[in-house]
């Protein structure tokens, strides 16, 4: 009887086991996915300009995060006096 027991373990835990790592798997497609996308789209946007402009009036387009990049060291700086 304890050897039937054992090897019932040992075959629910493959199978969890097993099921566990398609889970992830499926998981892991679209997270792939969504990051390739973001990467593939994003990256020609990350200019020089893109860092160093100041933002612009939506109608005119090509602005930039310079003001929030200020604003983000400013805000670090003071905090960690």
């Amino acid at each position: 009887m304890s050897l039937f027991l054992n090897l019932r373990r040992k075959l629910v835990n493959n199978l969890m086991l097993g099921l566990t790592g398609l889970a992830t798997l499926t998981a892991l497609i679209p997270l792939v996915w969504i990051i390739y996308s973001v990467i593939s789209n994003g990256l020609p946007a990350l200019t020089r300009d893109f860092f160093t402009q100041t933002v612009a009036p939506t109608d005119v387009g090509g602005s930039g995060v310079l003001h929030g990049i200020v604003g983000s060291l400013l805000l670090i700086g003071l905090a960690s006096l």
